[in-house]
């Protein structure tokens, strides 16, 4: 690599979480990471749910994902948001339920992620099958801030895109679950 970040994918079997296929690449540019992952999709890994982050290139992955038929392959939440609509000289705002797709990475959630981490390789190290993952984690610092991430010349893209599923397992189970099943039927 070149020193800069990574676009990874984690495909992890739903019933253990362990990981059974990996990808990674910093010199993907977008449309490539779209096709490529809509290759995999339709192609490879036919019966899985896409846990995608709600990022710069995520959102980017997702509309593209939408666009292509494949929202019933993508997970989501139902959430309330409130749009605006001028009409004349006045702003209506209105409140509505919306299907989010993908999981935002907050200081939350990070931080709740990191804690199934350690909860994970104290409790059944057994599920972190992958030697990358296992790269990554022994990389990880606490910085002043309190944030853990790599240490500097280190990556941690990996690993973070195991733990995004993780966490949508862990929190989101029945969301999760009920998307799994409808593509399994």
């Amino acid at each position: 690599g070149i020193g800069r970040d990574y676009t990874a994918f984690t495909f992890s079997d739903p019933k253990t979480m362990r990981t059974v296929a990996t990808m990674r690449t910093n010199t993907a540019d977008t449309d490539a990471v779209c096709e490529i992952t809509e290759h995999i999709m339709k192609n490879l890994f036919v019966k899985t749910i896409g846990v995608i982050e709600r990022n710069s290139l995520g959102v980017i992955l997702i509309n593209y994902l939408l666009k292509n038929k494949l929202e019933h392959r993508l997970f989501y939440l139902v959430k309330e948001r409130e749009a605006e609509k001028v009409v004349g000289k006045i702003t209506v705002r209105r409140k509505s339920m919306v299907r989010v797709y993908g999981v935002d990475t907050t200081a939350e959630s990070r931080e709740l992620m990191f804690r199934h981490l350690f909860q994970i390789v104290s409790e059944r190290p057994s599920l972190i099958t992958c030697a990358q993952i296992q790269d990554e984690i022994r990389t990880l610092h606490r910085k002043k801030n309190g944030k853990i991430e790599h240490r500097p010349g280190f990556h941690d893209d990996q690993l973070m895109s195991w733990l995004i599923a993780v966490y949508a397992d862990r929190h989101e189970q029945p969301v999760l679950q009920s998307l799994l099943a409808k593509v399994n039927s």
